[in-house]
């Protein structure tokens, strides 16, 4: 929860300093320097690991209202993560806030164990437009660390799968060899969806349909 000094009660002064604190994780500082919400924020560090552990600490903290909103939100996102990806490790740092200072509310990184590298990260902020603020999601890809766990091949089929087809089925296409490409919402028109798409097959049953 990198926006969690929005809503702590943290002296003006202190803000520059605590974030480097925040940053090397430094316990005796961060109650330093964190006024009435040092105790929190320590807590927080503690906090930091697998999330199976982080939920069972963070469920011991008194948090303030809109920062326990805010960790409701990120368990939500978590649990539908680890629903459609079981294999996924997942891991908790509410207080990360290096490359995400403009982001206001969940965010994330994505490693790979095999490449020891980030991928890529991302997350929620505010979009600032003339006829009122929009909420925002984004994220960057590392093309660079992409590239050196990603397996290149050539003339893949592109197969279209249906919204809400299981990231089961998807990984098993995949792993045929066949780039799927999944719909991001209902349709009236599959057919003309993957055309749109670019797709040369569409999933009709548990079989690729040729266009």
């Amino acid at each position: 929860m990198p926006a969690i000094l929005t809503v702590a009660k943290v002296p003006e002064k202190n803000l520059s300093l605590l974030r480097a604190a925040l940053d090397h994780k430094d316990i005796t500082e961060i109650m330093a320097l964190g006024g009435d919400a040092g105790d929190i924020l320590s807590a927080f560090v503690v906090a930091s690991g697998p999330y199976e552990e982080a939920i069972e600490r963070l469920e011991k903290v008194d948090l303030p209202q809109k920062a326990e909103i805010e960790w409701q939100k990120l368990i939500t996102v978590a649990e539908e993560i680890r629903a459609a990806s079981t294999d996924l490790s997942l891991t908790v740092d509410p207080i990360e806030n290096r490359g995400f200072e403009y982001h206001c509310g969940i965010t994330f990184s994505i490693f790979s164990k095999y490449a020891q590298r980030e991928l890529g990260r991302g997350g929620r902020y505010t979009l600032l437009r003339n006829d009122g603020d929009e909420p925002a999601t984004g994220a960057t890809l590392l093309v660079d660390s992409l590239l050196g766990v990603t397996q290149h091949r050539k003339e893949a089929r592109r197969l279209f799968v249906p919204f809400k087809t299981p990231r089961s089925v998807v990984l098993g296409w995949q792993d045929k060899g066949w780039t799927v490409v999944s719909g991001l919402g209902e349709t009236n028109d599959e057919v003309g969806e993957a055309r749109r798409l670019r797709c040369e097959y569409i999933l009709a049953g548990d079989d690729p349909k040729e266009l």
